[in-house]
């Protein structure tokens, strides 16, 4: 079954933050105060009303204006709770503090999250620098070293193919930081039983169930590295090996996996890298 003709007019719904500019090194105090426990608000790299006056009381630990002001003083005075710049100091597991939860944050948005955040190098960090020093070509030590810091001041992946949207509706939660964790795709307004479509053509090279909170879901390779996921489906209509065409049903939505209910997660990878889906979508 073929919805191309649906979906060709899909319109998403503006982020609430739209506009906001996301900053990585507030994203990172803010992960570090929640590990010293002046901060229990989530992370999203957006000074606020609680994140200022954590940083005030940081501030005062340090010895320094309580102004709540990430400034230069401030960075500059953060030893014991971490080095100021990331890629001043080898990063490897047992590492923690600023840097590292800055390092986690660049990873995440670099495509290559890490987990919830945290100010500590986990094996799970180790795991994603990795993946990313193979994504970026650099010697693969899962130490975090002034080179690997140098490549994740470089523009973030976005994918070079256009796909269409799996359904035509709206968007509920975007990419990026969501609560203590990254959000990895965009989540999509769908009703049980939805038809969802293959945003482009290729070739199904998953389908079944997927550990780890997708639930039933279906992967298409795009070529040129790129790959979709569908996920939370409360049916599956094709098998691996399938070759689908743009609008091809993959399945039916549904709430399989951790999901609070009917929806589609949607997903876009560059080499294994996520990418912000909506570089892909027209």
């Amino acid at each position: 079954m073929v919805l191309a003709a649906a979906i060709a007019g899909a319109t998403a719904a503006p982020a609430a933050d739209a506009g906001t500019t996301v900053d990585p090194r507030i994203a990172a105090l803010q992960i570090t105060m929640r590990s010293r426990l002046l901060y229990r608000g989530p992370v999203t790299g957006i000074v606020d009303v609680r994140t200022a006056t954590a940083t005030a009381i940081l501030q005062q630990r340090l010895g320094v204006p309580a102004d709540g002001i990430f400034g230069p003083q401030t960075r500059a005075r953060l030893f014991p709770y971490g080095t100021p710049v990331l890629g001043t100091r080898l990063l490897t597991l047992g590492s923690k503090g600023y840097d590292v939860a800055l390092l986690r944050v660049e990873l995440a948005f670099h495509g290559f999250p890490s987990g919830p955040f945290s100010s500590a190098y986990t094996a799970r960090t180790a795991r994603a620098v990795l993946r990313f020093q193979r994504f970026a070509g650099l010697p693969t030590t899962a130490m975090a070293r002034p080179l690997t810091a140098k490549a994740l001041r470089a523009p973030v992946p976005v994918s070079p193919r256009r796909l269409s949207w799996p359904v035509a509706t709206s968007i509920t939660s975007g990419y990026g930081l969501r609560g203590a964790r990254f959000h990895g795709g965009i989540d999509i307004v769908a009703g049980m039983g939805t038809p969802v479509a293959s945003p482009g053509s290729g070739e199904v090279v998953f389908a079944g169930w997927r550990d780890g909170g997708w639930g039933n879901a279906v992967i298409v390779a795009h070529g040129g590295g790129v790959r979709s996921l569908v996920a939370h489906l409360s049916r599956i209509d094709v098998h691996v090996g399938d070759r689908v065409r743009t609008g091809t049903q993959l399945g039916l939505a549904g709430a399989t996996g951790d999901a609070s209910g009917p929806h589609v997660h949607f997903e876009v990878r560059l080499r294994g890298a996520y990418v912000d889906p909506m570089t892909a979508l027209s």
